[in-house]
């Protein structure tokens, strides 16, 4: 099956699960095979490091005489030691031995780990495996089954199938990923909420409109089921403004939320705060103070970045007094205004006070967020300086840089810029410019 086929995750909608696992009492199944076929080897290992025509040698998984890759497998089982598990690297033993000798030595090696519940070695053991597999284009597809077959039905070891999700997903090989989700669920198992979480988030990040959306149907009607955080992932997905038509994509984010209430499921207030900052882009901002107001009511109450971004958008409309009133009323509410919230106000920016002329104004903001023990940072002075110097105040702006380096603050380019421009006696229409 390829994976490029878009439509690839809607068909698992009438899957059927099948039964696979088989009952095993032990780990020591997967080494039943070593142990039977050749005595425990502790003698030191050495391999040719030579890579050359290394798809041209390819071994059967037949337990030579002379092979020292079957002992390793019985020493890690009994040690369980990542140090023995590493004397020889997945390259090294691939050079040595042939990639499908190879791939099942180390195979069996995942599981052990994986069925000792050492996922960090599962994780950078398949990590060497799938870049290696990589480098000399070997069809990755195949890895899951030879993985599943080596398993021997051990119901511990399925945590590997969801650690290679995620390592395929790190290493920008989503379709492979996705992949082995359809292979996952063709064979009857389980892959974990949080692999999924994390592959969904990595084709957000590529902007993989169709596959995020198959993805996120497939998993509500064949699992994991969604949580928090996939919803909230959701959310991030739909509220940006780079996939479409943003309104459109908007109102899918309304419905996730509507979504998540009929499931039960409680949104965070990062989730609320993806919404708000959503519609404050999409110039919706009285819809999301409206929002925000409602939270209020119903005692969920939005943290300072869900404010801030209502606060931003009324500054961006010219609405700055009512950015001032949603300001008081978030410190009405318990919510403390950090140092960003005062900055959106006197930042020329986001058309706050120093644009509008009013530099009084923003100095009593600069003034309030001293006495609330919330220090102006680089980006508030340099925004008021910038302000003064417009207004033909430049000695208000050199008091400010002394200010600022009395406190310990040291200023960006931008801020040698105003203060330049501050001393150019000769200049000072020119201060407006910048």
């Amino acid at each position: 099956m390829k994976v490029t086929e878009l439509g690839f995750l809607r068909r698992l909608v009438v899957f059927e699960k099948k039964s696979f696992f088989r009952v095993f009492n032990t780990t020591a199944t997967l080494v039943n095979i070593v142990d039977e076929e050749q005595h425990f080897d502790s003698s030191p290992l050495v391999f040719n490091s030579e890579t050359d025509e290394i798809k041209k040698r390819d071994y059967s998984l037949n337990c030579s005489a002379n092979s020292k890759l079957h002992p390793l497998v019985s020493r890690v089982f009994h040690s369980l030691s990542w140090k023995v598990a590493r004397e020889v690297r997945f390259s090294e033993a691939v050079c040595e031995y042939g990639f499908t000798h190879s791939i099942h030595i180390f195979g069996f090696i995942v599981h052990i780990f994986s069925s000792a519940g050492m996922h960090r070695e599962v994780n950078c053991l398949l990590n060497d495996i799938v870049l290696y597999s990589k480098e000399i284009d070997y069809e990755l597809y195949k890895l899951f089954p030879t993985l599943l077959d080596l398993s021997n039905g051990v119901k511990a070891s399925m945590a590997v199938f969801s650690i290679l999700i995620k390592v395929f997903a790190r290493s920008s090989m989503l379709e492979d990923a996705c992949n082995v989700f359809i292979q996952a669920k063709d064979n009857g198992l389980e892959v974990d909420v949080f692999s999924c979480n994390f592959l969904l988030t990595c084709l957000v990040e590529e902007n993989k409109v169709e596959f995020v959306t198959n993805l996120f149907d497939a998993m509500k009607h064949l699992g994991p089921q969604p949580n928090v955080y996939t919803y909230t992932i959701l959310m991030n997905f739909y509220c940006r403004e780079d996939i479409g038509c943003v309104r459109k994509q908007l109102c899918r984010a309304t419905e996730i939320l509507e979504e998540m209430s009929r499931c039960g499921i409680s949104p965070t207030v990062v989730t609320y705060g993806t919404y708000v900052k959503g519609l404050c882009g999409v110039g919706d901002v009285d819809r999301a103070l409206k929002f925000l107001r409602d939270l209020r009511q119903r005692n969920q109450l939005p943290n300072s970045n869900c404010y801030n971004a209502v606060v931003s958008g009324l500054c961006r409309r010219g609405d700055v007094y009512e950015a001032v009133t949603v300001l008081e009323e978030m410190k009405s509410s318990g919510v403390s205004p950090d140092v960003h919230s005062y900055s959106i106000l006197i930042n020329g920016f986001f058309d706050g006070y120093c644009k509008s002329g009013q530099m009084d104004a923003a100095r009593l903001i600069c003034d309030e967020m001293n006495e609330m023990g919330t220090s102006p940072n680089l980006m508030t002075y340099t925004a008021l300086m910038s302000g003064y110097c417009r207004h033909g105040s430049p000695q208000k702006a050199l008091q400010l840089y002394d200010e600022m380096q009395e406190k310990g603050i040291k200023p960006d380019g931008i801020t040698d810029l105003v203060l330049k421009s501050v001393l150019d006696k000769d200049n000072i229409q020119g201060c407006s410019k910048l």
